[in-house]
């Protein structure tokens, strides 16, 4: 082999050595980014979500008690409803709800009032159910109070997602009820934990007290024993 291929493959060598570490530190510097991007992103949809929290402070709350003092308070949901639809509602019930509704027609101010509050709680839904708002750094915080609003809203709900007999056309408030069954789901499951946890504190105490008044206890002798 001559000196001059000896240099070119000495130098092809050299530079795939140089090409291996130049693919790998850009491999390192991609990762940094991946991960520098995922973080802003979930400090951001954060901030999203304790934006919205504030704003259903502010703005659903106060609304949702301003009609409260018109119409003399709402009927709430008399069970859970999953889909909120006319059909979910028991027979025993269908006259509450026809009654709501009158009420409601009987006064356009506080009819437009909610369609507005129903309007706004659909705006912070979608942040949450599309991923824009973590919804986890705000559940502690407003969930039960949205679960709450949402079945007190349950006859307004059913009026205006009765599209059920038509499942390609788009029901009204999806994203409202999606976020409610969600959170409903994890209240009714950390109720359910917290339930668990306090029978088995009692199991354990019964169990202790047992154990304590066997061991202090005189045994009783069978008859015929001395």
């Amino acid at each position: 082999m001559s000196t001059t291929t000896q240099i070119i493959a000495t130098v092809a060598d050299v530079s795939q050595v140089f090409l291996v570490i130049g693919l790998y530190v850009a491999w390192k510097q991609l990762a940094v980014t991946i991960k520098d991007i995922k973080l802003r992103s979930a400090r951001e949809a954060g901030l999203i979500a304790i934006r919205q929290a504030e704003k259903f402070a502010d703005e659903i709350i106060p609304a949702l008690t301003e009609i409260h003092t018109k119409i003399s308070g709402l009927p709430s949901a008399p069970n859970k409803l999953e889909r909120f639809l006319p059909s979910e509602i028991h027979s025993s019930n269908l006259q509450k709800y026809k009654d709501a509704l009158e009420r409601l027609d009987n006064n356009p101010d506080v009819h437009d009032k909610i369609l507005a509050l129903g309007n706004k709680i659909e705006s912070i839904a979608i942040c949450f159910v599309k991923g824009i708002a973590d919804e986890v750094v705000v559940f502690d915080t407003i969930g039960s109070a949205y679960c709450e609003m949402i079945e007190e809203l349950y006859f307004f709900y059913c009026r205006y997602r009765r599209f059920e007999a038509n499942p390609d056309r788009m029901i009204p408030y999806r994203n409202t009820i999606t976020l409610y069954n969600t959170w409903k789901v994890r209240i009714e499951k950390i109720g359910f934990e917290a339930d668990k946890k306090a029978i088995d504190s009692i199991g354990e105490k019964l169990d202790k007290k047992i154990k304590n008044a066997t061991t202090k206890s005189t045994p009783i002798k069978a008859l015929g024993t001395y």
